[in-house]
């Protein structure tokens, strides 16, 4: 069916007024499209107009500060900052990197600073130059001073202790520590992180920590191709360039956990960083040029060995912590935990007292595993609750406060608790405020009637040999 023109249906109309109403209605729907496109162009041609003249003025203004000196084109500034920031390490750069850097400012002068090229290039020279290129910190082989910052942070491990410091020893003969990868191997909380970061502070090198645990993206360890939109390069030149220094002490952190994707294989990209006859020409994917890593420290973390696969097992020395006994516990909680648990919750230690019997109830009925991560949280939540009470007793941190003797309680009540809280006044008896003057709460009476103060909830352990029960 052929459609009939709406001009050509008005026009053939038989009467003339008629004919005329309809012409008339089509021109002024003709004249009001007519002044839209018109202000549309307008509209458009201001704008661009706009646009011109402001380019134009920011163009003259740039002109005008390069004449008087006052101000020079981005990549003039650009250039003269890279410059300038591998001029103070031109003597201990590399020069292969030192040819790359010239090739790249040379380029960047030839692009547009519009262009996707020119940002690519920026950043790649970015990365190049701040990068610590021959840049060491001073090692400290002193075994007394590492001996005391071990003893400092850590309580027993002697056979770890002593393994550390036989590698410091070692160090000081040879005048450098490269060409070994350490692998602290044992179950959680037992320390092995905080004793990575007292070797750094024995050794006085810069610490760096990365987790691989479900790690699946090689790229995260060898770095993207520049190509690649929003490339990085991997961890490692991420750590050199947040550390300052070519030779930090790097922790990696779960790499028993490593995963395995789409994008390769992880553990197997580790093997070139972490093989002493390889990473001291270690080649990162975004700078494409290699660096020297055979200065880096590499300590591992794990907490079981058997699922690293055996070619990267090959290539660590495994030092297992195989956790606390009870007494070192003990010490472990009365010297570090409850001492920072105490400033942690703003208490002060007049208004405290833990007993040992109650921190051997702690560890005996509550905290039987092999680190002190669990006892850290018992703790944590012991104070946080005698912080409560402290508070809703009205005491707060001045002069002349109520001290709180946690003490191990005769029978665990509901699966019980290893504490109990008694108050005693520290301050004059004579007291002259009649609210002062009460007696103090007992909270022993408090928790057994109403239940509402659990010290230390949980599972309880009822039983010196648990075996004996399933029999």
């Amino acid at each position: 069916m052929v459609e009939e023109d709406p001009l050509t249906v008005k026009v053939d109309h038989l009467k003339v007024d008629k004919r005329l109403k309809l012409t008339l209605e089509l021109v002024k729907k003709d004249m009001e499209i007519s002044k839209l496109q018109q202000a549309i162009a307008k509209a458009i041609e201001e704008k661009i107009s706009g646009d011109q003249r402001r380019y134009l003025l920011n163009e003259q203004l740039k002109a005008i500060k390069k004449e008087l000196g006052l101000e020079t084109d981005d990549k003039t500034a650009l250039s003269e900052k890279f410059r300038e920031r591998i001029e103070a390490k031109k003597d201990k750069c590399p020069p292969h990197v030192l040819q790359v850097i010239e090739e790249e400012l040379t380029k960047l002068q030839l692009l547009e600073a519009s262009s996707s090229e020119f940002n690519v290039t920026r950043n790649y020279l970015d990365w190049l130059t701040v990068l610590p290129w021959g840049n060491y910190s001073n090692e400290n082989f002193d075994v007394h001073h590492a001996q005391q910052i071990l003893d400092e942070d850590h309580y027993g491990l002697s056979d770890v202790k002593e393994r550390i410091l036989e590698f410091i020893a070692v160090g000081k003969l040879r005048g450098t520590s490269q060409g070994k990868i350490i692998c602290l191997s044992g179950p959680p909380g037992v320390g092995k992180t905080s004793i990575g970061r007292s070797i750094a502070r024995a050794l006085n090198r810069q610490f760096y920590r990365f987790s691989v645990g479900g790690l699946a993206d090689v790229a995260e360890i060898k770095g993207h191709r520049r190509t690649y939109v929003g490339a990085m390069p991997g961890k490692m030149v991420q750590c050199l360039k947040s550390v300052g220094t070519a030779n930090p002490l790097v922790l990696i952190d779960e790499i028993d956990k490593l995963g395995r994707g789409h994008s390769g294989d992880p553990a197997s990209a580790l093997l070139e960083l972490l093989d002493p006859e390889q990473n001291i020409n270690f080649l990162d994917h975004y700078l494409d040029v290699p660096i020297d890593l055979s200065k880096v420290l590499f300590v591992c973390t794990a907490n079981v060995i058997d699922t690293i696969p055996n070619p990267l097992l090959d290539r660590m020395e495994i030092i297992s912590i195989a956790g606390y006994i009870t007494d070192e516990k003990m010490h472990i909680a009365r010297d570090y935990l409850e001492k920072n648990t105490r400033e942690a919750c703003g208490i002060k230690p007049e208004q405290v007292e833990v007993t040992d019997a109650a921190l051997l109830a702690l560890i005996e009925n509550y905290c039987r595993e092999a680190g002190v991560r669990n006892l850290q949280k018992q703790i944590e939540k012991i104070y946080r609750k005698i912080a409560l009470q402290l508070v809703r007793q009205g005491v707060s941190n001045e002069p002349a406060l109520e001290a709180v003797i946690v003490t191990p309680s005769v029978e665990p009540t509901d699966g019980g608790s290893a504490t109990i809280v008694k108050d005693e006044k520290l301050n004059d008896p004579a007291v002259k405020d009649p609210e002062e003057a009460k007696e103090p709460i007992d909270l022993r009476q408090a928790m057994q009637q109403s239940k509402l103060i659990v010290y230390a909830d949980g599972s309880f352990f009822s039983s010196e040999n648990i075996a004996e029960e399933s029999w």
